[in-house]
This record gives C-alpha cells, structure tokens and sequence, in this order.
C-alpha cells in the first residue's frame, strides 16, 4: 500500500480527494482532445500544488497492463492506490480486499445500476461492466468526493441515478474543475 493511503474514510481537512477513472489516466492518448485533457491536466497541476488529491483505485493499473502503452503505469504511480473489492480475474494479487456483504460496497448493485443489460453481455463486456463497478465500489469504500471520468456512455450517463443509490458524486474533469473551483472560492 502507497505510504500516504489515507485510512478508511479519513480526509484532509478542506482538501477534495477525488478518483481518477483509468480514462483520465489514458489522457495523453490522440482521442482525448481539448477541454477534456485541459481538465484533466488542470486537476492534475492541483493534485502536484497540493491543492486537491487525486488517487486511482487498484483496478486502473490492472487495466494498464492489459495495454502496451509506454509510460501510462508510471503516470499511474504518483498517485495513491485505493484497495477495492477483490474480484476473481479482475483483480491483481496483493492488491484487493476479500470481504462479505457486511463490509463491502454493493457491487453488484452498481453493476446492474450502469449495466441493467449485464446479463446479456458477452465475456469482454461484462469483464469491462465489472471492472468499472469495481471502480465505483472502492471509491464509495472510501468516501472520496467525486469519480472522475470521461466514460460517457456507461458511468456519466447514470450519474443521477449513481448520486441518489450510493451516494457517489461522477463528474466529467471540466465539471470537475468548476466543482472544486466554486469550494476554493468558498473556503
């Protein structure tokens, strides 16, 4: 575990913590273009001012190394690693926490929740569907403020529906950004 892992639930007072989804990771690609990588490089000059902190759960460096792009883990690494829920052949020895359902996040509720046609899904989108839950269930296990993502067309589109079951605040970065904004100025 990354020595500045805060414990569960704990935070620093008036700073934002939020989660990076692996696609914010993935924003030097060609396909993240304009204000979209601008957010995201804005929230991660925060993150280096210690203004905010930004942290990513276990199953982004799983995700990147399934890709052969250089220099995404070590991107990765300067942030802390939240430790989520272990699932069988998505999770990475060492790096997930085995629980039952009296500690652990709903995960299959937020499966089911950002994929209500899961069960209807072949075998690479449903080990994707989990992988995003997963995402999801180890932010809400540590009460960060707010998912960032730029995943559209499975998270951001449920964000209304993600804010009233659990309690978790997605955010697009630019979106992001004005959030943390309006907070500082109200500090």
């Amino acid at each position: 575990m990354h020595p500045e892992t805060l414990e569960h639930g704990s935070r620093v007072v008036g700073k934002r913590i939020v989660t990076f989804d692996t696609s914010c990771i993935l924003s030097n690609e060609s396909h993240v273009e304009g204000a979209a990588r601008e957010a995201i490089e804005a929230l991660e000059a925060l993150h280096d001012k210690g203004v905010i902190q930004i942290v990513k759960t276990d199953v982004v460096d799983t995700e990147l190394l399934s890709t052969s792009k250089p220099g995404l883990l070590e991107k990765a690494a300067k942030y802390t690693e939240d430790i989520g829920t272990g699932v069988y052949g998505n999770s990475r020895y060492g790096h997930a926490l085995y629980a039952d359902e009296r500690t652990d996040p709903p995960l299959n509720d937020i499966i089911y929740t950002i994929f209500p046609d899961y069960d209807a899904l072949g075998q690479d989108a449903k080990t994707h569907a989990t992988r995003d839950a997963m995402h999801l269930a180890t932010h809400l296990r540590y009460k960060r403020d707010f998912f960032i993502t730029l995943d559209q067309h499975h998270i951001l589109r449920r964000q209304i529906e993600l804010r009233e079951k659990f309690g978790i605040s997605v955010l697009s970065p630019g979106d992001c950004l004005k959030e943390i904004s309006k907070v500082s100025s109200a500090l």
